[in-house]
């Protein structure tokens, strides 16, 4: 890899951290894990193509392809757990300060600063500051925020659902 002016790295498969100039306090482990990373820091990712493509920030990835699709400046400072979880956040699902941990938990979004709890927990939104607990969990609406929904996929299953927002005083 191209670490010119770079300390503190542990790369540990093909290609972990190959893209790295100047990144700092990076631990990647896995085949290309962190492999976007250019001159951004503080990163952790463990597993085939965690922390992915993108130059990203502080940020930990922990499963096969978790932050896979993140970019740095939009895409920061999230945690993903599990089989790609938060795989594909770019255009306008991006993620900053988010949380998703399960199978394909937040798969394609999770919206900033949403948490998605459960497999294929919230995936494709748009809003921000959304909490989804509950196996295929989604909020109600992908561009709203604020929302909060405990329980399973379809909305039969789901024990509560509140839009935290419409019911400030």
């Amino acid at each position: 890899n191209g670490n010119v002016s770079s300390s503190y790295l542990t790369a540990v498969g093909t290609e972990a951290l190959k893209s790295n100039t100047s990144g700092t306090n990076n631990t990647a482990v896995g085949n290309s894990a962190l492999g976007g990373v250019t001159t951004n820091g503080d990163n952790t990712a463990l597993g085939i193509n965690a922390g992915g493509v993108g130059n990203i920030l502080q940020t930990v990835s922990i499963g096969s392809g978790a932050n896979f699709s993140l970019s740095y400046g939009a895409n920061s400072y999230n945690v993903a757990v599990g089989y790609q979880a938060a795989y594909s956040t770019t255009g306008a699902r991006y993620n900053t300060s988010g949380v998703a941990i399960g199978w394909r938990a937040g798969y394609q979004g999770g919206g900033n600063r949403g948490i998605g709890i459960g497999y294929g927990a919230l995936n494709s939104t748009t809003g921000a500051d959304n909490i989804v607990i509950g196996a295929n969990a989604q909020v109600m609406s992908t561009s709203s925020n604020s929302q909060l929904v405990l329980g399973s996929g379809s909305s039969q299953n789901r024990w509560l659902i509140s839009d935290v927002a419409s019911t400030r005083r």
